[in-house]
């Protein structure tokens, strides 16, 4: 066999674990990056702090109204999910706090079912060194803003239906449906990129 060639059996393999861990960083702030549920849960050191993780973003997520149980049509499709986990580091490099985010699995939606247009528009860095240089030259005052679970805001069009947590139960023939954009899905970053436009638009930017 040509050395050269690509072992398809093994690519499978490889591409099966990066869709389950992806690729975040292994340490930050002296902190094990979980890269799995799983891992996260029987974390000999800080266990506790990925599962308060948890259920603070799924707090967040509740009370956004983000889901609602559901008894799902026939023929749905059934999107999966994934935790990541990071850590927030201050200015100085020291832990700030474990942050957890519930992550819709996109690569599960089916075109034409649970999401059509994709495309949203985002800044070129070129622009904004531009705008930045153009801060400093005129001596202007910039903020920047963090809108936590931002792509959360929009109300879904599309009806989405997603596999469960493993830490939540639900009474048989139930699933979640997804009421608000999840970070993840396909038409996501489209669905928050018009939100924040009109909504720019309304307060008067042009």
């Amino acid at each position: 066999m040509d050395k050269n060639k690509l072992n398809l059996n093994k690519s499978k393999d490889l591409l099966s674990n990066d869709f389950e861990t992806a690729f975040p960083a292994k340490v930050i702030a002296g902190i094990h990056i979980s890269r799995t549920y799983k891992e996260a849960i029987n974390d000999p050191k800080h266990a506790e702090q990925w599962r308060a993780a948890m259920a603070e973003e799924m707090l967040s997520l509740y009370a956004n109204g983000t889901f609602q149980k559901v008894i799902p049509p026939k023929g749905f499709n059934l999107v999966s999910y994934k935790w990541v986990f990071t850590v927030k580091t201050t200015p100085n490099g020291s832990l700030e706090k474990f942050k957890a985010q519930f992550v819709a699995r996109g690569f599960s939606q089916v075109h034409g079912q649970d999401y059509d247009q994709t495309f949203a528009s985002t800044v070129k860095m070129d622009t904004l060194r531009l705008f930045l240089a153009t801060v400093v030259a005129e001596d202007l005052e910039c903020s920047q803003y963090n809108i936590k679970n931002a792509f959360t805001e929009f109300h879904l069009k599309k009806e989405i239906y997603l596999k469960l947590p493993k830490s939540i139960s639900l009474k048989k023939g139930y699933v979640w449906r997804a009421l608000r954009s999840l970070y993840g899905l396909k038409q996501a970053a489209r669905d928050w990129n018009k939100l924040i436009r009109k909504e720019l638009v309304r307060w008067g930017f042009v």
